[in-house]
């Protein structure tokens, strides 16, 4: 009995082949010419909800931004905000969104320190009293130089958040200021 030989289409292959190297050859030509063109350089950097400037950004191309890597570098310089989102709006605008937290608590330590429902501290906007926030004793032996920004996961802390959340969430406890 005669073994059969498989006999590859080497037509096919090469023609697929040379195709597959064409179409390569084109992207990265396209993609060349997109991060080169000065079309695409950031001309405009739009910054919601916050005072900070991203200058260094413009004159830079939009889509060799590694829009991730900023974000993180200014959540890191920015304790007060849970999370900072960049997007691109073509051809040539930045867009920086800063989210705030917003707190539930004051934590009282050799200062006071906003705290949001995720246990997270960071600087009150305001003063204190003006806050009107539920204000939370002896986190002072539990935690040593607290850093803002910074969730801590302490008992303590789960304890009292939850609490404040069922104040919170139940109408009959709910605080009302006197009316004057």
């Amino acid at each position: 009995m005669k073994k059969q030989r498989f006999k590859l289409p080497v037509k096919i292959i090469l023609i697929l082949a040379i195709i597959l190297l064409a179409i390569s050859l084109l992207i990265g030509y396209i993609w060349k010419v997109l991060t080169a063109s000065d079309f695409f350089a950031v001309g405009q950097v739009v910054v919601r909800n916050s005072g900070a400037t991203f200058d260094y950004l413009k004159g830079r191309n939009i889509f060799g931004l590694d829009l991730k890597d900023q974000a993180l570098k200014a959540r890191l310089g920015c304790p007060d905000c849970r999370m900072v989102r960049f997007a691109r709006i073509f051809p040539n605008c930045v867009v920086v969104d800063f989210v705030k937290r917003k707190p539930l608590a004051l934590a009282r330590f050799y200062r006071d320190f906003a705290m949001d429902e995720q246990g997270v501290l960071f600087y009150p906007a305001g003063s204190p009293e003006e806050a009107r926030l539920p204000l939370i004793y002896g986190l002072e032996t539990k935690i040593f130089k607290p850093v803002p920004g910074t969730r801590y996961y302490r008992p303590e802390i789960n304890l009292a958040l939850s609490i404040i959340s069922e104040f919170k969430a139940n109408k009959n406890l709910r605080f009302h200021p006197e009316e004057h």
